[in-house]
């Protein structure tokens, strides 16, 4: 892959996508998907800082080597809000024909 060119894998992304929505992860309870998206960055040879928001959370922080700037920042949440009761229904996913993912009501 060449510096300026970026090859996208939809499988990949999709498998990635399930694998992340399966990590039970409401607000305060980010431990386990924080931890699986460190070690998922790491794998791809990304150094991945933890910068402490209070005892049990943090940011995963990454810049790739030798950049000294960010040219592009992506900033998101990693908790998740549940639509319904998964002590009485098990989570169910499917591909919404606009490809955008969504769990069934």
């Amino acid at each position: 892959m060449s510096k300026n060119r970026l090859d996208i894998d939809s499988e990949r992304l999709k498998r990635l996508l399930c694998s992340l929505i399966d990590i039970y992860s409401p607000s305060g309870k980010e431990q386990e998907v924080s931890d699986f998206v460190e070690q998922y960055l790491k794998g791809y040879g990304l150094p991945v800082k933890r910068q402490p928001v209070d005892d049990t959370r943090y940011n995963l922080v990454v810049f790739p080597e030798g950049e000294e700037e960010a040219e592009v920042c992506f900033v998101g949440h990693l908790d998740t809000v549940t639509a319904h009761d998964l002590r009485t229904s098990a989570p169910q996913r499917k591909m919404a024909p606009s490809s955008v993912w969504a769990a069934p009501i």
